[in-house]
């Protein structure tokens, strides 16, 4: 320790500034990582520093003032826009001028990544149509806002797209987006406003190059029970949904190892069923499931009554689960609560149609313990016929 102390001492007496005698490429690094205020304090440090600032490639503009991000864009240098960012948690209506004039600019210096996050604006703003044929960008983040996509898109290098509380994203708007983003990667969907889904649409999810898929939506919300949600992506990777959508059908998804599905409904079991078949349909190839529940029925369903609903989940199962076998699965992981018996069904199908598989985890939740009711489910699934004789079944007990 004072082997160091007497070094910075002496660094300090000699009055050497180290920091300044770092390359500019790795001082921008530095700046890049920043909050964009005290990236132009900076440029009180030296004459060196002065204008220094003013090119690092990424402006991350979080609840600045219009002011203040118009004197730094005003003073800017760099070439290229690496990442842009502007978020605002009291957007108003009178910002939108000088917000397009912002996203041109960056346009204008060939932006990389995007980020435009509105919160809790109640989508007052939509965004211009010279963002549509911006094909510089390879990574678009939009929350909070409207999409009105007027002419074709153009986001030829986009590889991530996430799009969340947007406003009007329809059918057709995602049918727009996949078609000018060719070599879209990665597609996140969160919360999903249902009023954009009229009845009896279809939409449709059609990508070529999609290797990771999520979509996610308001528990409390709900697809229309006549549109369907389809999805074509041959070199699909990941799937995640989280969402209660009642017809969902994965046509094509051969390359498909890893799923992730929280098909939450707190209808009958019959119906939860039906969600869990439909999904599964389409992921017979798969090597990882993760099954995830918030149903908690503890006040429905008594532990007296937990035999009877898994009598009749296990018939269910039997009668309408579709063939042929899940000939990959080698790992399935579920958590959901103890006293749903929906979950039931999902572990005798995989037992039965997985012969390859080796690992199952089922994590029940509940809020206090109760050891008969765990023991109930414990033997229930222990005591379920097997394909693989080399499966390890773990079942725990999660408090909450």
């Amino acid at each position: 320790m004072d082997e160091w102390e007497d070094y910075g001492t002496a660094e300090a007496n000699s009055g050497r500034d180290r920091l300044s005698e770092l390359p500019d490429s790795l001082i921008l690094s530095i700046l890049s990582l920043l909050d964009m205020r005290d990236v132009v304090r900076t440029s009180i440090f030296s004459k060196r520093w002065r204008n220094l600032w003013s090119t690092i490639p990424c402006l991350e503009f979080i609840e600045q003032t219009p002011s203040t991000i118009s004197r730094v864009l005003s003073q800017w240098k760099c070439p290229k826009i690496l990442k842009f960012r502007l978020s605002f948690r009291n957007f108003t209506e009178g910002l939108s001028i000088d917000v397009d004039s912002w996203l041109l600019f960056a346009i204008e210096k060939q932006v990389g990544e995007l980020f435009l996050d509105f919160f809790n604006n109640v989508h007052v703003y939509s965004l211009p149509q010279s963002l549509y044929s911006c094909s510089s960008i390879t990574k678009l983040t939009l929350e909070d806002c409207t999409l009105r996509i007027e002419e074709n898109v153009q986001w030829n290098q986009l590889k991530i797209l996430k799009l969340g509380y947007l406003n009007r994203l329809s059918g057709d708007a995602m049918n727009q987006i996949l078609l000018g983003a060719p070599r879209l990667e990665e597609l996140v969907l969160e919360y999903i406003l249902y009023d954009d889904i009229g009845e009896n649409e279809n939409f449709n999810i059609r990508s070529t190059s999609l290797k990771m898929l999520t979509i996610r939506v308001d528990h409390d919300s709900h697809w229309p029970k006549t549109a369907v949600l389809r999805i074509w992506a041959p070199n699909l990777l990941t799937f995640s949904i989280d969402a209660i959508i009642y017809c969902t059908y994965l046509l094509d998804v051969p390359s498909l190892t890893h799923a992730i599905l929280d098909l939450s409904y707190d209808g009958d079991i019959a119906t939860r069923f039906e969600l869990f078949k439909h999904v599964f349909r389409g992921i017979r190839l798969v090597e990882k499931v993760e099954l995830l529940s918030n149903w908690f029925l503890e006040d429905i369903i008594s532990v007296e009554d937990l035999p009877i609903a898994i009598c009749y989940s296990l018939v269910s199962a039997k009668m309408t689960f579709p063939s042929p076998s899940l000939l990959h699965l080698k790992t399935f992981e579920a958590t959901c609560s103890m006293c749903d018996p929906s979950i039931i069904p999902a572990i005798g199908i995989l037992l039965e149609n997985a012969p390859v598989l080796e690992k199952m985890v089922i994590r029940l939740k509940r809020h206090k313990s109760d050891p008969k009711t765990f023991t109930l489910v414990r033997e229930a699934v222990l005591s379920m016929p097997r394909s693989s004789p080399t499966a390890q079944v773990i079942i725990s007990l999660v408090l909450i």
